[in-house]
């Protein structure tokens, strides 16, 4: 496979002067792979839609015009909550 960057020329330049990038780089990409399959396969749906359902309440607050210190006190309720239904 074929990857191709747009990378802005004063940097493709400087990138040509490293004399190892491309070990570099597929360091990086495979990493990156690693990273997604875990990511993939690691926190269950229910523990998606909870943070779906977290996001909405966020979104929710703010919109109701929730102070900052009010939505950190929600926020770690609603933490320790999730906490518990992850543990059971």
């Amino acid at each position: 496979m074929i990857l191709e960057l747009d990378l802005p020329p004063d940097l493709e330049r400087q990138a040509h002067d490293i004399p190892d990038i491309q070990q570099r780089l597929m360091s990086f990409v495979r990493h990156q792979v690693a990273l997604e399959s875990w990511r993939s396969h690691h926190g269950s749906d229910r523990a998606r839609r909870l943070v779906d359902q977290a996001m909405a309440d966020g979104d929710a607050l703010q919109n109701q015009g929730i102070d900052r210190e009010a939505a950190f006190a929600l926020l770690e309720e609603a933490h320790q909550r999730i906490s518990i239904q992850m543990m059971a």
